[in-house]
C-alpha cells in the first residue's frame, strides 16, 4: 500500500491509519542528498534531501512494517547521547504549518524532521503475539496561548463531543518528563464510581 501526505487530511488520516505508531519502533533512518550540477557556476548545488525513517508497529492485531519517506526536507534532527534511545515510538507527533509537514518521533523531538511532502508504504501480516493489555495512550497539546490545557477542558471538549468522561488522577510516575503537566485515568461517565476500572492513563 502506497499513500502519498501532503495536505491536512491526508496528515489525519495518517495518524488515524497508524495509531501515530504508537508502541513501535524505528528500525532504519536513511538521509539522501541529491546534487546536480550547476552549469553557469560549474559547481554542484543540493537539489533536495530525502529521509526514510522504517517503524515496525502493530495496531488493530495487525503486524506492520511501514517505511514513511519525506521528501524536500529543509530541517532534520537525530540526537542520541548518553544511552538515550530515541527508536521507541510512545508517541508521534505531526503537523502542518506554513505549508511544511513536521514530525516529531519523540516528544523530546530527538528526530525530528521538516518537509515538503511525505509517502507511506506499509505492509501488515496478522498478529500471532496476544495483544497487549496495557496500551498507553498520550496527547500532545499546541496552542499559541501560554498556558496549559486543564482536565477541566479536556472533560468538557469531550463532553461536547458526546463522550462524557471522568477523571481519576494518579501518583505521578517516577522519571516523568517536566512536559506532561498532569496524569491520571480517564473513564468513561458511566463507570465513575466503579472500583479496580482500568480507564486510559
Amino acid at each position: 500500500m502506497k499513500y502519498h501526505v501532503v495536505n491536512i487530511e491526508d496528515l489525519r488520516w495518517l495518524l488515524g491509519h497508524t495509531g501515530g505508531f504508537c508502541g513501535g519502533y524505528v528500525t532504519d533512518v536513511q538521509v539522501s542528498k541529491r546534487r546536480l550540477l550547476d552549469e553557469a557556476s560549474g559547481r554542484e548545488v543540493l537539489a533536495g534531501t530525502t529521509v526514510t525513517v522504517v517503524v515496525r508497529y502493530r495496531i488493530r492485531q495487525m503486524a506492520r512494517v511501514a517505511k514513511l519517506t519525506m521528501i524536500g526536507v529543509t530541517d532534520f534532527s537525530m540526537f542520541e547521547q548518553e544511552g538515550a534511545d530515541c527508536s521507541t515510538l510512545a508517541v508521534i507527533q505531526a503537523e502542518l504549518t506554513d505549508g511544511k509537514l513536521r514530525f516529531w518521533f519523540d516528544p523530546q523531538g530527538e528526530l525530528y524532521v521538516v518537509c515538503e511532502e511525505a509517502q507511506l508504504e506499509e505492509v501488515a501480516a496478522p498478529s500471532l503475539e496476544p495483544l497487549s493489555l496495557k496500551q498507553v495512550a498520550q496527547w500532545t497539546f499546541q496552542s499559541a496561548m501560554p498556558d496549559w490545557p486543564t482536565v477541566t477542558w479536556l472533560l468538557a471538549e469531550l463532553d461536547v463531543a458526546g463522550v462524557p468522561c471522568t477523571w481519576r488522577a494518579t501518583t505521578s510516575s517516577s522519571g516523568r518528563h517536566p512536559s506532561i503537566q498532569w496524569e491520571g485515568d480517564l473513564l468513561p461517565a458511566s463507570m465513575q464510581g466503579a472500583v479496580d476500572v482500568t480507564g486510559v492513563h
